[in-house]
């Protein structure tokens, strides 16, 4: 589907963050940055309240601010997304990626968009 080709070179993130300092308008804050394997995404956007995507995952909260974090698509499977927010220690979430059969669990995409 048209859905599949435009994301197919993409390792996509979602990501949902409060802020609790009305001074950080968020992600587009100069402050944060992301890395997945110590590369920046491509590109972030950030989602309206009212995006179909909101809506679907039960467990993201009105207060917070949503985005997705689009990063070029990595040839492994064995991932690292750090975050970090000016000069305090950076978090790193580790993750293994399934495609096809490997995955136990339909991807959000698949959930979302019927695929």
């Amino acid at each position: 589907s048209d859905i599949v080709q435009k994301f197919k070179d993409y390792d996509l993130f979602l990501v949902s963050i409060y802020f609790f300092d009305n001074k950080i308008e968020g992600l587009e804050n100069i402050d944060f940055s992301f890395k997945l394997n110590g590369v920046k995404p491509m590109k972030i956007d950030r989602l309206s309240q009212n995006n179909k995507i909101i809506s679907q995952v039960k467990l993201l909260n009105p207060w917070f601010k949503n985005y997705i974090l689009y990063f070029k698509k990595l040839n492994t499977n064995n991932l690292s997304l750090q975050f970090r927010y000016g000069h305090y220690e950076p978090i790193n979430l580790k993750f293994i990626k399934g495609i096809g059969d490997k995955r136990d669990y339909p991807s959000i995409a698949k959930k979302l968009f019927n695929l």
